[in-house]
């Protein structure tokens, strides 16, 4: 379950349910099973939340 709004327009908000795919060094693949945007794949990068948690939440 996502705890955090990422991306709002994806269905990456809090309480998105999601299976994750695939685990890799830097990256999460994972795939959404709630909302209005089930069975869409979304990967979450670490460079790229390192980045927003340092300027702050984009959302």
């Amino acid at each position: 379950m996502l705890l955090r709004n990422i991306n709002q327009a994806a269905g990456l908000c809090n309480g998105t349910r999601m299976t994750i795919t695939q685990l890799g060094n830097g990256y999460i693949e994972a795939q959404i099973i709630t909302g209005t945007h089930v069975s869409d794949k979304v990967y979450y990068l670490k460079s790229l939340y390192h980045q927003a948690t340092q300027n702050g939440p984009s959302c």
